[in-house]
């Protein structure tokens, strides 16, 4: 087992929502320097929601959702996005859009993630390509008029590469006129 962790942390610069990472690989002795994870400097757009996962390779694979605002500051698009590092948090991919919709009545919600099982062996199942799945979860809502009610979804996606390609899926029907306070349509993952 190695020292290294990955820390997410938020911050509101120009009164907007940030999502930055940072790793140690001194069990948290000394940590590196924050990395912005937010894809626009815009500050129309605010991230929020960071969640992280390991696989049995050691790369990390961090989420979080993007809401881009229009200039009077109502919703104009949700993304949920994913950032691979296969250097213990010092460098990140390019991020890829897992789910997004393009309305002020849709948002995206609380994403989870996790490790499935893998090999008890990581060095030997990463040397001949075999590696734990990542799997997310995350809610899918659609404000109903008159308000405040939504039609909900769970989704579900899976990783094979740590969170540079996913696959999605609903796995829930819609679930109608959910009251807009209801919290336990939030999914979870374990």
């Amino acid at each position: 087992m190695d020292d290294s962790l990955v820390g997410m942390c938020g911050g509101f610069p120009f009164r907007r929502q940030r999502v930055f990472v940072t790793s140690t690989q001194t069990t948290g002795a000394v940590w590196n320097a924050p990395i912005p994870m937010t894809t626009s400097p815009s500050t129309l757009v605010d991230s929020f929601d960071p969640v992280v996962a390991f696989d049995n390779c050691g790369r990390a694979c961090v989420l979080w959702i993007e809401r881009v605002l229009n200039v009077n500051c109502s919703i104009f698009s949700t993304t949920l996005l994913s950032s691979t590092s296969t250097d213990k948090g010092l460098t990140w991919s390019t991020p890829v859009a897992i789910d997004s919709f393009t309305s002020s009545t849709d948002i995206i919600e609380k994403p989870q993630i996790v490790a499935g099982t893998g090999s008890c062996d990581p060095s030997v199942s990463c040397i001949l390509g075999v590696t734990t799945n990542l799997y997310a979860t995350w809610m899918r809502q659609r404000l109903l008029m008159p308000a405040p009610a939504f039609d909900g979804q769970v989704m579900a996606g899976k990783t094979t590469d740590a969170g540079l390609t996913w696959v999605g899926f609903g796995i829930t029907p819609a679930l109608p006129n959910t009251p807009a306070l209801e919290y336990t349509l939030y999914p979870s993952v374990a």
